[in-house]
């Protein structure tokens, strides 16, 4: 499984990446993409571009957001494109646009970063960092719920139980499975 599939490359002001779906990625039991692995695509992908605008100082993420217009389900990749909302003399504001491969927009997010306080802290500048998500990564041998908790989670069958997940997230560690009373 490649956690990011490492294709990303400049397009003018904006970034562009290509994430690959595997099932390690879902909700136990469903078809549907974790909100954490989302979030983290679009963290990384805006913290990628914080760096080429902050450098040679350090950024911090100061404030993330991802809106989903839907569940994403039944996708093998999701398209990801950051651009550079507004900058300021000490804030970077990014946009990232969510997508599948026949570019219908299945969620929007939006990052807020700053340099670090510490003007030691200081990171190389040009394209270092990007140049890491060129080749393919190593597969993940657990799923990525498993890795996070130390724990399995059980799988249930999709058609027997609901996924309601709480405000702002589709996380297993963070979901309750329901079974309705219409099964």
């Amino acid at each position: 499984m490649h956690l990011w599939k490492r294709t990303s490359h400049k397009d003018g002001d904006d970034l562009v990446a290509r994430a690959g779906v595997v099932a390690n990625m879902h909700i136990p039991g469903t078809d549907v993409l974790c909100m954490s692995v989302v979030i983290t695509w679009a963290d990384t992908l805006l913290g990628l571009m914080s760096l080429q605008a902050i450098a040679p100082r350090a950024p911090v993420t100061l404030g993330l957001e991802v809106h989903l217009y839907a569940p994403i389900t039944g996708l093998g990749a999701i398209n990801l494109r950051g651009e550079l909302s507004k900058q300021g003399k000490a804030i970077s504001n990014f946009t990232v646009k969510l997508s599948d491969d026949r570019g219908n927009p299945l969620g929007i997010g939006h990052g807020t970063f700053m340099a670090a306080p510490d003007p030691d802290i200081s990171l190389p500048t040009g394209d270092w960092a990007l140049k890491g998500f060129v080749k393919p990564g190593d597969p993940l041998e657990r799923p990525v719920a498993e890795r996070v908790t130390g724990r399995r989670w059980p799988s249930a069958p999709a058609r027997d139980y609901l996924i309601t997940p709480r405000p702002a997230t589709h996380c297993p560690r963070d979901s309750q499975l329901i079974r309705p009373d219409w099964l």
